[in-house]
């Protein structure tokens, strides 16, 4: 399947694999950054042109403003 972006979903990913992985999809938070400014900060983007879909702005994508490649979960 190959749809759109998410953010909270590209957010939630990277948290749960950093659990396991400290070194896993450590491609994201960069990706989740341009896919965000590139969709002026979208609800959704297409993955493959950064076209901004849904809601624009939207405030989850402001998530890519806090990923600096090592997020932490509470708890």
């Amino acid at each position: 399947w190959r749809g759109s972006s998410w953010m909270q979903m590209n957010y939630l990913t990277l948290v749960g694999a950093q659990r396991f992985d400290g070194t896993a999809l450590s491609w994201l938070p960069d990706a989740a950054r341009r896919g965000a400014l590139a969709s002026q900060f979208a609800e959704h983007w297409n993955p493959d042109t950064g076209e901004g879909l849904g809601a624009i702005p939207q405030t989850w994508s402001a998530l890519a403003v806090a990923l600096d490649g090592e997020p932490t979960a509470a708890g």
